[in-house]
């Protein structure tokens, strides 16, 4: 009997090579998909909780498993390890925590005038415009009549100015057609772009519009846009087998008109599209990824082609209209 415990004794340190790749592997992933992770959507904090808590399982996991009753020599394993996680997850959580406080500082411009607060609360790194807007000629005011534009240049996102804010509603006041609900979506998990988007509900909310939920909606796109794009509704989608570019024709609404106008206005160029998805009665004000400059630069030019083009077309049609009358 003697002879059987002492044999069962040392099968206790033996080691269990299967269940230490399985755990090591576990641990594994979880540890690289935190640290590729970081800089996009995970928090710092949770960030180095699961650095020490992965950190701990693998030296559990070595001393149970892989190096079971080995005593010093198993820490000429573990310490290499342990330094090895401590350096990247000090890394990782270094680089979200960068991320998440990055943007929380106010810079102040060259003028010496702070920037305005996020009104949202969120960090986000938006940049101050690099061009300011033409004024308007003092003997034309640009809001007087519809077809006038006057935009800035493009400028990358910001935080919209007071003047920016009062030019945007001040256009979309020009609409005296019924108009439709606003829908404001942006992509999901990104910040940069939501926090852009939630600027204009209550300048929509405040120019006579209903905003759908009084709230931005983070969506993902089967088909994803760069930019503002509108989206209008059509009673069937356009079969994905037609040949390549053959459309079908949308109605053009006093509402995307007015805000593809009022876009324009603070320098922000939008795409069309349409979709059966969108409801009846509804336009969707959708800001995706900002493209480059010149590439934003070219859709705010062609915005404030289209929008003056269907000035034109209606100049146009009371004029005939009035003459059919007299």
């Amino acid at each position: 009997m003697a002879e059987s415990n002492q044999d069962q004794e040392p099968s206790s340190n033996k080691p269990d090579y299967g269940l230490f790749v399985g755990i090591l592997f576990g641990i594994v992933s979880v540890f690289f998909f935190v640290l590729q992770s970081n800089g996009v959507e995970v928090n710092w904090l949770i960030s180095s909780v699961i650095y020490v808590i992965c950190t701990l399982a693998l030296v559990w996991t070595i001393l149970a498993h892989a190096l079971p009753g080995k005593g010093k020599k198993a820490l000429w394993v573990v310490i290499p390890l342990v330094l090895l996680c401590v350096v990247l997850g000090f890394i990782g959580t270094a680089k979200q925590f960068y991320k998440d406080h990055s943007a929380t500082t106010t810079q102040t411009p060259q003028n010496g005038e702070e920037k305005p607060h996020n009104p949202t609360g969120d960090a986000v790194p938006l940049k101050a415009p690099t061009q300011k807007a033409n004024p308007p000629s003092p003997t034309q005011d640009h809001h007087s009549k519809r077809g006038q534009l006057n935009p800035p240049q493009y400028s990358s996102r910001h935080i919209l100015s007071e003047k920016e804010r009062s030019d945007f509603a001040a256009s979309l006041r020009l609409q005296t057609e019924p108009k439709e609900i606003i829908s404001i979506n942006c992509p999901n998990n990104e910040e940069i772009d939501c926090a852009y988007a939630v600027q204009f509900i209550d300048l929509f909310r405040l120019s006579g519009f209903q905003v759908d939920g009084n709230t931005i909606h983070r969506i993902i796109l089967g088909t994803p846009f760069y930019g503002a794009v509108l989206g209008s509704h059509v009673d069937k989608d356009l079969d994905p087998n037609t040949p390549v570019g053959i459309g079908q024709w949308v109605a053009i609404t006093p509402t995307s008109v007015s805000v593809e106008r009022a876009l324009a206005e603070v320098g922000v160029g939008s795409t069309r599209v349409s979709g059966a998805q969108v409801p009846a009665g509804t336009l969707e004000v959708y800001f995706g990824p900002e493209r480059q400059p010149k590439d934003e630069n070219d859709a705010l030019q062609r915005s404030i082609k289209e929008v003056q083009k269907y000035d034109e077309a209606m100049k146009q049609y009371r004029a005939s209209k009035s003459i059919k009358q007299q």
